[in-house]
């Protein structure tokens, strides 16, 4: 490599050995240069060349002109590198990473929903839930939007929190449906289903008043009358079938139970109850003074005489059952007998008010 200075621009430059005795173009003001050979080099002024690129002398015939390289690292160079869709090349990439937002409408949607779901299972308190989940919903409803503003930046929020939301309405709803129905239930239980047959047969729609225990009521098919009320020591038949007496006096009331229809079977469960049950299904002994009386209970081995656990009546066929209470107050009035229309296969109570002289004190 020989190195020379263009004389018009003072640029230095550095050209290839077989560039020797030819003239090279300066590639910054286009001077001509011609390069000395090894014999030029001894002559006076051989480096010099044409001073102004306006004034170049004409190129000799037979001479190869050659473009010098400029000197120095290729950074220094004043050739403009291409261009890829604007941008160099050589320019650094850089990775900006943006942090994805979470909408503040999908997170507390879903702490509402998550809250709303505990209490929709606690009993009454659950319909709380209702107002908590519905808010819930709305505002997972906006959190979604949001989120797909934001091209679906925290979509994840509203959608779990919507879907969490919809399960504590659903069961918040269910518990009322059922809540409402038990308490239909119990409203209809506790109505007053019941007729009194007179003594020439006649049948009379009570309403809701209270019958007297005079008379025969009847529900349907089924009559019920109060053949006896005694107060008392009450016979128990034991084991093989002996006969004792309970320790204490007792209220003991007989009741009669007849089928008086035609083509129905009845089904006839003792209203002495049963020791654990969901539904009521045992008499209930009440006074004029609201003094409630309770059953009496014996031990497994002895059973009242006269008492009918079940029995499927036939049309025409009759039954008796004793059912047992405490001893009640001398100077009652009355006793209020209220028996449930489900012993029976019926519906509601039937309600039989026991004056004081029908009481046989023994």
């Amino acid at each position: 490599m020989t190195q020379i200075q263009c004389p018009g621009c003072k640029k230095r430059f550095r050209v290839k050995g077989q560039a020797v005795g030819k003239s090279v173009k300066c590639p910054e003001c286009s001077t001509l240069i011609r390069i000395p050979s090894t014999d030029d080099r001894q002559e006076p002024g051989a480096f010099r060349g044409t001073s102004k690129p306006s004034q170049n002398p004409p190129e000799p015939a037979g001479r190869e002109v050659v473009t010098a390289k400029p000197v120095g690292p290729p950074h220094l160079s004043r050739q403009k590198p291409k261009l890829e869709n604007g941008h160099s090349p050589h320019a650094p990439s850089l990775n900006i990473h943006t942090p994805k937002r979470t909408s503040s409408f999908g997170i507390v949607s879903f702490i509402l929903a998550v809250l709303a779901l505990l209490i929709s299972w606690i009993p009454l308190i659950g319909i709380i839930s209702i107002a908590i989940g519905g808010l819930a919903f709305v505002l997972a409803v906006i959190g979604f939007y949001i989120a797909i503003s934001r091209e679906g930046s925290g979509v994840g929020w509203p959608i779990g929190a919507g879907f969490v939301s919809g399960i504590a309405l659903l069961i918040a709803f269910i518990q009322i449906a059922v809540i409402g129905g038990m308490a239909e239930m119990a409203r209809s239980a506790d109505r007053t289903i019941q007729q009194v047959v007179g003594p020439d047969g006649t049948v009379t729609d009570l309403g809701q008043r209270w019958a007297s225990a005079d008379n025969a009521i009847r529900q349907g098919d089924t009559e019920v009358f109060v053949s006896e009320v005694v107060v008392g020591k009450v016979r128990l038949i034991g084991f093989r079938g002996r006969v004792t007496a309970s320790e204490d006096e007792l209220l003991a009331i007989t009741l009669k139970v007849s089928n008086s229809g035609e083509n129905r079977i009845i089904q006839y469960n003792s209203w002495r109850g049963a020791d654990f049950s969901f539904a009521r299904n045992r008499a209930t002994l009440t006074d004029n003074f609201g003094n409630t009386y309770e059953r009496s209970q014996f031990d497994a081995v002895r059973e009242v005489a006269g008492h009918t656990k079940s029995a499927s009546l036939h049309p025409g066929e009759s039954v008796t059952d004793v059912l047992v209470f405490e001893r009640p107050l001398a100077n009652v009035e009355h006793l209020k007998l209220e028996l449930p229309g489900r012993n029976i296969g019926g519906e509601g109570m039937l309600r039989i008010r026991i004056p004081q002289n029908m009481i046989d004190y023994r």
